[in-house]
């Protein structure tokens, strides 16, 4: 394909396209571009012939970026997010400077960039809401093209992507790094000091933090009937945060989440094995 084509074909699947010079977007402004018109589109051959690269914008797209050297480590980190998102879509691979990998997601309701950073410079990080990705062409570095596996996106619909909310988006985050950490001594850099800043804008532990804590359950369960699973277990580890942290007790803890996650529609059992498992995670099942 030319890369005409490629983009044509990109947005035709329901992409956003962008061309590249490399991995950098000539296009001033060039987040606004997710709803570019075909007539635009053809334009960018003659206006930025520099630019034969073409990225993908991850507004509606996120990308699961594995910036990391080890492959081991790079292969473990994958393989978390099989676990989670191998059932729910087409995982498509993209490699470009191996052992270094993204994945490419899609969400209906757009957020910001979220990372972990570790020492020396390697990372992982959603590539979100005013990011894109490299998606076809060849790599600076390498000199060779990015190759897909499992499919590409174009001959790939985005509706067949495994979708994924903010809170799972954190979630996984959050496991990748704890899983570097762990099994592969990784440093992590620029934690903030707030335990608590992984939560959503605006929510924090106050005299009210059990309400609130239900409240934010049965509020994403609302909108997303089909993750409660994952939700109250995200919800159980930041709890897990606050029963270290003493700031509520464990069995208080359990009690809210329990009984938030059977008005959502869980069984209670299975809620309970869920908000034990988020507990354990955070060292706080045996508090």
């Amino acid at each position: 394909m030319t890369p005409t084509e490629r983009r044509l074909q990109l947005r035709a699947a329901g992409f956003a396209p962008l061309p590249l010079t490399g991995k950098a977007p000539p296009i001033l402004g060039w987040p606004e571009k997710a709803d570019a018109s075909e007539d635009e589109i053809r334009t960018w051959a003659c206006r930025y012939s520099n630019a034969p690269n073409t990225g993908i914008i991850t507004k509606a797209t996120p990308a699961f970026d594995i910036d990391i050297l080890n492959q081991l480590a790079a292969e473990d980190v994958e393989r978390l997010l099989r676990e989670t998102f191998d059932k729910r879509g087409r995982i498509l691979l993209r490699i470009g400077r191996a052992p270094k990998r993204a994945i490419l997601l899609r969400t209906d309701n757009p957020f910001s960039k979220i990372e972990a950073k570790f020492a020396g410079g390697e990372k992982v990080e959603l590539l979100a809401a005013g990011q894109q990705l490299a998606a076809f062409g060849v790599h600076p570095d390498t000199q060779k093209p990015y190759c897909w596996h499992g499919g590409e996106p174009g001959a790939v619909r985005r509706e067949e992507l495994p979708p994924i909310t903010e809170l799972e988006a954190r979630q996984l985050v959050e496991d990748a790094a704890t899983l570097l950490v762990k099994n592969y001594s990784y440093v992590r850099t620029g934690v903030p000091k707030d335990k608590h800043s992984t939560l959503p804008q605006g929510w924090r532990p106050n005299d009210r933090h059990l309400a609130s804590l239900g409240g934010l359950i049965r509020t994403v369960a609302r909108a997303s009937a089909g993750q409660r699973n994952s939700t109250i277990y995200w919800a159980s580890c930041r709890a897990g945060e606050m029963v270290v942290a003493g700031l509520i007790g464990k069995s208080e803890a359990v009690e809210i989440l329990v009984e938030s996650a059977a008005r959502c529609g869980l069984p209670r059992d299975e809620a309970h094995r869920t908000v034990l498992s988020g507990l354990k995670r955070t060292g706080a099942a045996n508090a």
